[in-house]
């Protein structure tokens, strides 16, 4: 697979998308003082209303202090509203399948750039940084990678074994963290919800783990390791393509059951998904722990995400649709109409589910030119 003429990783509009994502996140929560009961919280353990939050959670106080600031915003999420609560799970389900489209990212054969080989650290930074504000920026760097520098014969493979514990690296680190969080089991203490909810954040990290261990302990003895062609990886990286994409638009549809058949008057799609900067700032913010803030702010982060999101796989397929006919790239409206209809299918299935797709079959291009693979290890 060679480079395409037409450059899709142009940054500008991810760009765009990324510095719109620090104003209406980051400045409106300065803005309203949520930010600053976070600090206080991360500095003085406390929360607004004076209860306090738990500080050890893995025993390293350097850890346990940068995972402060994440229990301190997502503690108010899922535990004070159902709104809140329904949100995170549908927004935190895509996070979670982004999470396995880096690290896939991470562990391919062939030369890549630091954002793409770092994914523990790349997927830590958009948890904690917000989501909707690098998620962009990444995407430039991998439409960069993928399709405007690789040379012909790009090797798009990833280690067998690696491939093959992907899976169950995955439900372990990421998948079960996630239904903690968000489907505690009814004797959940406080102490337990903010350790899970740090534990969460640790998830990247913790999948690239058990996929080297899990690599490691396949290959031992693997007799059929030198016999092997170089994508016999494939069918598992779409597997895990398959398997984060159904998780991801299972708890973004089981959202829209809930609250479909929700009792409480208070839920409602509008009240789930759509900002609403009138109910900010009010007097109670303090005594209800910001969470209307930490909503306004994630329903943002949730609407960016679906047009970055949206914008990143437009290109690829428009990049896709180059390289299988040259001569025929798609023409400026007929990549607007793919957008709009990408954006509409993420908020319809969610963006973890769309991506998962076209990722999906953008894996069979990547390795329609693979390079002879070099030796089945982990980097």
């Amino acid at each position: 697979m060679g480079a395409v003429r037409t450059n899709y990783a142009s940054s500008g509009p991810f760009v765009v998308i990324a510095v719109l994502a620090v104003f209406l996140l980051f400045g409106i929560l300065i803005g309203n003082g949520a930010f600053l009961a976070v600090v206080k919280n991360v500095l003085f353990g406390t929360f607004s209303n004076g209860s306090l939050r738990y500080r050890v959670y893995t025993g390293n106080i350097i850890i346990d202090t940068l995972l402060a600031q994440c229990v301190s915003f997502w503690t108010p999420v899922l535990t004070r509203s159902s709104s809140s609560l329904l949100l995170s799970t549908t927004l935190c389900a895509s996070l979670q399948t982004l999470a396995i489209w880096a690290t896939i990212e991470g562990l391919r054969n062939g030369e890549t750039h630091r954002a793409l080989r770092w994914a523990p650290l790349t997927i830590f930074v958009w948890q904690f940084v917000g989501t909707s504000i690098f998620v962009p920026l990444y995407a430039v760097v991998e439409l960069r990678h993928h399709f405007v520098n690789s040379p012909n014969g790009y090797d798009a493979s990833t280690p067998y074994a690696a491939a093959r514990a992907l899976i169950p690296a995955g439900i372990v680190a990421l998948i079960h963290p996630f239904l903690t969080i968000h489907y505690p089991s009814s004797g959940t203490t406080e102490s337990q919800m903010q350790t899970f909810i740090a534990n969460y954040q640790l998830g990247g990290v913790l999948c690239y783990v058990l996929v080297t261990a899990g690599a490691y302990i396949l290959s031992v003895d693997d007799k059929a390791a030198g016999h092997r062609s170089v994508n016999a990886d494939q069918w598992w990286i779409q597997q895990a393509y398959i398997w984060f994409g159904v998780f991801s638009m299972t708890a973004h549809l089981d959202v829209v059951r809930q609250i479909l058949t929700s009792t409480d008057d208070e839920v409602s799609f509008m009240s789930v998904f759509v900002p609403q900067a009138g109910l900010l700032g009010l007097p109670d913010a303090p005594a209800t722990l910001y969470e209307r803030e930490h909503l306004y702010f994630l329903q943002w982060d949730l609407v960016l995400l679906v047009l970055g999101v949206a914008l990143w796989l437009s290109r690829t397929l428009a990049a896709i649709a180059e390289i299988r006919r040259p001569n025929s790239p798609l023409g400026s409206i007929t990549r607007a109409a793919l957008l709009i209809v990408l954006s509409l299918a993420c908020m319809m299935l969610s963006p973890g589910a769309v991506g998962s797709a076209v990722f999906y079959y953008r894996e069979n291009i990547l390795r329609s030119k693979p390079k002879a693979s070099k030796a089945n290890t982990v980097k």
